[in-house]
């Protein structure tokens, strides 16, 4: 790949002068040095009314760095984050920066002095080929290689805050926004309570998960909204009766499973595929606590279901198999002739969800398999049977890289 001159210069240019910086984990000095290098450079390349700087000064104890936040774009929409660290291993500045047949040496310029500058310079050319200000946040720590415990510390807090809020705002479970809601809040609270508590090792934070997830309950799902059984598997580490709250679940997904030839754990939903990698996802759970090998047959059939044992015969994983979705609803993969390695289908939905939406599809490759009560497109315009979620294919690689283990 040819890099323009003028890039490859400014850029080398940018490399060299943090390279030349000694910035040692507990240089403080050094740290921050480049930490304002980075700043100048937001500053000086980027409208000012679109990057939005905030340093977060490290503890005078920990002789570091301070950590660098900065806002970029829009802040109104969700955005994406991108993290590097400023310091570097060696407490000795062995080199400064030198270059030999093309390659550059000196500390940092690997992890990762050169990894801030590809960022930066990234979004510089984003921004002028476009004329727009892309959309981020950056966070740069200043103590990575000592386990960034500096920005965890800001982390922590800012995760106490957000907990301390839990008995001060609606319940917005009720308050019918519509974007994927719980059927009831005490899951969220107890899953928060139970990862404050292994963080802070506070019993506060352990009573409160015990209480907000003995009134969570059993929720028989796995998808958006509800997801209390990964907080019944953290709290059950302590509290090992929350184990049968996943056995419930898991007993309903079997009974469920013997009424139909496919073996299907639960209803239909939409994110279907979600769901029924979730029933597998619950079985490892429940056996990583107690060591029983009960449900490994439910496993078996709803992983079978997402790799073709279902009434289409395909794969809901795209590029597994020789049948498997062509059409996926992403513009990543529309752009790329329908390339998604990976990417898992929502898959089947009840009629009773699909009648809700006016879809223009273009492919019908799977109607035949259609029931009355239950469809599946492999159609590029279809966002309901057919679109691939972060949410999706996290469930997924738990589970088949957990089987791809065994």
């Amino acid at each position: 790949m040819k890099i323009k001159k003028e890039i490859k210069h400014a850029s080398t240019s940018l490399l060299k002068e943090l390279v030349n910086v000694s910035s040692y984990t507990f240089d403080s000095v050094g740290v921050n040095k480049c930490g304002a290098i980075v700043k100048d450079f937001l500053i000086n390349n980027f409208p000012e009314n679109k990057v939005h700087i905030k340093i977060l000064k490290s503890s005078n104890k920990s002789n570091k760095g301070n950590s660098m936040i900065c806002n970029m774009g829009s802040t109104r929409k969700p955005n994406l984050l991108l993290s590097g660290h400023l310091d570097t291993v060696h407490k000795n500045h062995y080199s400064n920066f030198s270059e030999k047949d093309v390659k550059f040496y000196g500390p940092g310029i690997n992890d990762m002095k050169g990894g801030i500058v590809v960022l930066l310079f990234g979004l510089l050319e984003y921004y002028k080929k476009t004329k727009t200000v892309p959309h981020c946040t950056l966070v740069f720590t200043p103590d990575e290689e000592d386990g960034s415990k500096e920005f965890s510390r800001h982390c922590l807090n800012a995760a106490e805050n957000i907990y301390s809020l839990r008995n001060k705002v609606p319940d917005v479970d009720n308050t019918h926004s519509g974007f994927y809601q719980d059927s009831r809040f005490w899951g969220k609270l107890a899953l928060g309570a139970i990862e404050m508590y292994n963080t802070t090792k506070n019993p506060m934070y352990l009573k409160e998960a015990t209480t907000y997830g003995d009134n969570a309950g059993s929720d028989y799902w796995w998808s958006w909204g509800d997801i209390n059984s990964l907080a019944d598997f953290r709290i059950a580490k302590y509290v090992p009766r929350f184990s049968d709250y996943i056995l419930n679940n898991l007993q309903a997904f079997n009974a469920n499973k013997d009424k139909s030839v496919f073996r299907e754990g639960m209803a239909y939903s939409w994110g279907t595929t979600n769901s029924f990698l979730g029933i597998a996802l619950q079985v490892i759970l429940y056996k990583t606590l107690t060591g029983k090998k009960d449900f490994d047959s439910l496993a078996t059939y709803q992983r079978d279901y997402i790799l073709g044992r279902n009434p289409w015969g395909i794969s809901f994983i795209y590029n597994i198999g020789s049948t498997f979705p062509k059409h996926l609803h992403s513009q990543i993969a529309y752009f790329h002739d329908g390339y998604l390695p990976g990417a898992l289908s929502a898959g089947p939905s009840p009629e009773s969800v699909l009648k809700n939406y006016d879809i223009k599809r273009e492919n019908f490759q799977y109607d035949i398999f259609n029931s009355d009560d239950v469809k599946y497109y492999d159609d590029r315009w279809d966002y309901v049977t057919n679109e691939p979620t972060i949410v999706g294919n996290a469930t997924a690689l738990f589970v088949f890289g957990y089987l791809g283990e065994r």
